[in-house]
């Protein structure tokens, strides 16, 4: 049984410039954009703020560059009430930085410069050993070196802590990291990706899904945006509708997924219904603008759970 501890998120912390135009544009082809916004971000520092907003304990550890970008995300996620003690500054490498443009529908693409992101090595890591004890769940995404969360996840594991992998973005994994990874959480993009296969539509997804057990994951979460979400174990496969909302933008909603998924999980609750809670999370978030911004709070979840009941 998790206990009511921390939650160790290792992974992305980036500063976000967005601007939103009708449509991605063709090679060659400028468009003219709107609602220019420079916006903290990184799927790792979006995890923790939502921990934080949602009340929970979210320790963050990662790498910034010692420029004004790097300054500016440490002190927001300060602000936010994420421990911020582990993450180191590098003084070669840039913070790292994306680029998106929202499309007319709310969904987004992304360009990533990760900086010094890729600078957060194991023996960076290392200072997070100390404190693994104290904490139920370590979560991570892919825009750190895949050898560091091998690094950590394996030290996690072996005290038997619940380690937990947002699959993006897609890139391979090794059979070690597999073998650490309590539960692997895709989107579709990102299982084509794993499996090396074009996926077409929702039912082939939750079937091409199967494929991660025989990899030896234990549980599989798979991330279908506005098509809702898909738990997968030896014994159960349950689906659950996405909660209908009208979106304005996507770009952290699978991060509050991820997020809140956490949250729930250290508060004993079963799978199904932190799934759930996750997926309430992610429909909060796409009704706002912005990364971290849009991440929602424990009360504006219960405002959007009483409008869509």
């Amino acid at each position: 049984m998790l206990n009511n501890k921390a939650i160790l998120v290792i992974g992305g912390i980036n500063m976000d410039f967005v601007v939103k135009a009708e449509r991605v544009p063709k090679p060659g082809e400028t468009l003219i954009g709107s609602d220019f916004s420079i916006i903290p971000g990184g799927k790792g520092a979006n995890q923790a703020v939502c921990i934080a907003r949602l009340r929970g304990k979210a320790i963050l550890g990662g790498c910034l560059g010692k420029d004004q970008l790097g300054q500016q995300l440490k002190s927001g996620l300060k602000k936010e009430g994420v421990i911020t003690d582990y993450i180191s500054m590098d003084e070669k490498e840039h913070s790292g930085v994306t680029m998106i443009i929202i499309n007319k529908d709310g969904d987004n693409s992304i360009v990533l410069d990760p900086g010094a992101n890729m600078k957060f090595s194991p023996e960076r890591a290392s200072s997070l050993e100390k404190i693994l004890p104290r904490v139920s769940i370590v979560l991570s995404q892919l825009e750190i070196p895949v050898e560091t969360i091998d690094f950590i996840f394996n030290k996690a594991k072996k005290i038997g802590i619940t380690t937990i992998l947002d699959a993006g973005p897609a890139k391979p994994l090794p059979p070690s990291l597999l073998s650490n990874t309590d539960i692997l959480s895709p989107n579709q993009t990102e299982l084509e990706s794993l499996l090396k296969r074009r996926i077409t539509n929702v039912e082939q997804a939750k079937n091409e899904a199967e494929k991660l057990l025989e990899w030896g994951i234990k549980t599989v979460i798979l991330k279908l945006g506005d098509k809702g979400s898909y738990l997968l174990t030896a014994k159960e496969k349950l689906y659950f509708p996405a909660f209908k909302v009208t979106p304005v933008d996507t770009t952290a909603a699978g991060d509050a997924f991820m997020g809140a998924l956490c949250l729930s999980l250290t508060q004993n609750k079963p799978l199904p219904q932190a799934i759930e809670f996750a997926n309430l999370a992610g429909a909060c978030t796409v009704t706002k603008m912005g990364a971290q911004p849009s991440l929602p709070t424990l009360e504006e979840i219960e405002k959007v759970r009483s409008k869509i009941r």
